[in-house]
């Protein structure tokens, strides 16, 4: 095993065994490799250490600090709300157990040129905004930005249309895209989401209504009626797709395009990082003997949804055609139904429920549904918080495959 193996590892462990003292783990390069591990109650650590029997435990280094994972991770999905909402552009917002902190990086004063920005009121905003939180650090240096396709705040993107953005039917349902597909029979192409957004026997829009979304400088573009969905029954079914009345051409939604989603970066014990054209190259499934990449038991998945953005949870097994994703953080909320499931450039679903721990006003998360209190899962949730509908299957139900 790998070093970096045994750091992943090791930290799965020591997070789930000293929970509410875990401050996080890395390899020191320069002191021959040690494992060090943060922790704010050493005397736990050294004792869950000492039953571990991990072949890396003696070479690990255990270091005392003040603020735990979670209080930081909390920190962080507050500070990213909270610059998003003032639509400061950023390079990531990541907890660094080195540092023992949030560290905010934001884009250099060239980079923010480039975008036509200004770094002074950038920068301003961004210290405004920051200086009542103590354990927060801010960075200058910038960092790799993808092409500006989409915007910062909302998941609204410019074509290609692509997973996990924010979409809305003129009857008024909002939910997310989750993937570009085409039809196995005529290649035409569709938007996949959750049924329950479109089966009206469910509360859906119905077939007739069309649904849209925006382009970063927030106007707004048709995509399509719905086409077709499997009726609702969960958990068995919950799948749609919508027509897109537009997807070639000049001044269109720039397909056909390899299927693709939007990621936003996130914190966690799986933290992400933005990238706005994330390839999605092959189908996970939840049944067994149907083709699609396995799932290991406890491996991580993360989703995009519209209202909360990015995030990850830990696989925990099927029912029917649905995965079970535990929650580590903040999230998913309501609005995010049909958002994109995947890993490793391989889908494995669309979400379509969550259980429901706590309710906040998320006034100015979406942009086409600006004044909503919506539902959302909690922090320590607790198991399956999550549930996704496998995609091999519902791909299968309503004749459609991935764009290549």
């Amino acid at each position: 095993m790998s070093r970096q193996s045994a750091l992943i590892a090791l930290s799965q462990r020591l997070a789930e065994q000293t929970d509410s003292t875990w401050a996080g783990a890395r390899i020191d390069h320069t002191h021959g490799g040690a494992l060090v591990v943060y922790t704010t109650d050493a005397a736990a650590t050294s004792e869950a250490l000492s039953l571990d029997g991990s072949e890396y435990s003696p070479l690990v280094q255990i270091t005392r600090v003040d603020n735990a994972f979670n209080k930081l991770q909390a920190t962080a999905d507050e500070v990213r709300t909270e610059l998003d909402r003032a639509n400061v552009l950023t390079v990531g917002v990541i907890v660094d157990p080195s540092m023992n902190a949030v560290r905010v990086e934001l884009p250099t004063a060239s980079q923010l040129s480039e975008k036509k920005l200004s770094a002074t009121t950038t920068y301003s905003t961004a210290t405004s905004i920051l200086k009542p939180y103590p354990d927060v650090q801010i960075s200058y240096d910038g960092g790799a930005l993808d092409p500006a396709s989409c915007h910062t705040g909302y998941e609204l993107c410019s074509p290609p249309l692509r997973g996990g953005i924010e979409i809305k039917s003129d009857n008024g349902h909002f939910c997310t895209g989750g993937l570009v597909v085409r039809s196995v029979t005529d290649y035409k192409l569709y938007l996949l989401t959750a049924g329950h957004c479109v089966d009206p026997n469910a509360g859906g829009s119905g077939l007739t209504s069309r649904w849209y979304t925006g382009f970063p400088d927030l106007s707004k573009h048709y995509i399509g009626s719905g086409w077709n969905y499997t009726p609702v029954n969960r958990p068995y079914w919950d799948a749609a797709i919508l027509q897109i009345e537009n997807p070639t051409g000049p001044s269109s939604w720039g397909l056909p395009v390899h299927s693709q989603v939007l990621v936003v970066e996130s914190g966690g014990t799986r933290p992400t990082v933005r990238d706005e054209t994330y390839s999605i190259d092959a189908v996970g499934d939840n049944c067994t003997g149907c083709g699609g990449h396995p799932i290991p038991q406890d491996s991580y998945l993360c989703w995009t949804g519209s209202t909360y953005q990015t995030d990850c949870g830990r696989f925990d097994g099927t029912s029917g055609n649905e995965g079970l994703l535990n929650i580590d953080n903040f999230g998913p909320c309501t609005g995010d139904s049909g958002g994109p499931v995947y890993a490793s450039h391989v889908a494995y679903g669309i979400f379509v429920a969550y259980k429901k721990t706590t309710t906040i006003n998320t006034t100015g998360w979406r942009y086409f549904s600006p004044n909503l209190t919506v539902g959302c899962a909690g922090y320590n949730a607790g198991k399956d918080a999550m549930y996704y509908q496998g995609l091999g299957t519902s791909l299968r139900a309503l004749n459609v495959e991935l764009v290549p």
